[in-house]
């Protein structure tokens, strides 16, 4: 399998690269970075799962979906499965506490995952590998996907994907309120969240529930 930051895949024809974010700096860093490309051609930003299906076409052979998984909305999982059904490959773009949830996300349909703080030498990479029909993760992505498969309890509780998001975001610190802006829901959602996590763990608070699901290889 090829890596990020290994040599880069050649892709014949252009790529278009549908961005989709809600962050105007975001999204025009990542279209900047796809223009510089002879072979990449950025298109939006869009900001809704809507707007990334309706951009998806079939004049180009390869489409790449440059996503922030808070433009999934509340199932990500599901998100992903249609993107992947439409013909998109979808290509994750989130914080590296992502990385918890990523398993789920990738048997879902995500073709990849580029952390926020990658080079632009890595996500053009990145987005190449995906476009050749390739699986983009950095070598450090994948020692703490399998850590963390292998980490796991049997009996451990099913916690959905955007509750193990959320609880991997509190475990950097982060407010309900910054979690809430980082994935595009209030903060009333995130705490929402957060309770259903800590019941499902047996804890109850976020301190708690962070500390149990860590234990328990969840996050």
């Amino acid at each position: 399998m090829q890596r990020v930051g290994q040599t880069e895949v050649g892709v014949q024809g252009r790529t278009d690269v549908i961005i989709g974010s809600r962050e105007p700096i975001t999204a025009m860093a990542l279209r900047l970075t796809c223009a510089a490309e002879p072979d990449l051609e950025p298109v939006g930003p869009v900001e809704s799962l809507e707007g990334l299906m309706t951009h998806r076409s079939s004049a180009t052979a390869d489409q790449v979906a440059l996503v922030d998984p808070g433009v999934l909305g509340a199932e990500p999982d599901i998100a992903l499965q249609l993107l992947k059904g439409s013909g998109l490959r979808p290509l994750l773009f989130a914080e590296r506490a992502t990385v918890g949830v990523l398993p789920e996300l990738l048997r879902a349909g995500a073709c990849g995952f580029v952390a926020r703080d990658a080079s632009p030498q890595e996500l053009v990479g990145a987005v190449r590998l995906v476009a050749a029909g390739r699986l983009a993760l950095s070598d450090a992505v994948q020692r703490e996907v399998t850590t963390q498969l292998l980490s796991r309890h049997d009996d451990a509780p099913v916690l959905t994907v955007r509750e193990r998001e959320v609880l991997a975001l509190v475990s950097e610190g982060r407010s309900s309120a910054n979690i809430g802006e980082r994935l595009h829901v209030s903060e009333r959602t995130v705490k929402t969240h957060i309770a259903r996590a800590s019941q499902k763990l047996g804890t109850t608070n976020r301190t708690a529930a962070v500390v149990r699901a860590l234990k328990q290889g969840l996050l």
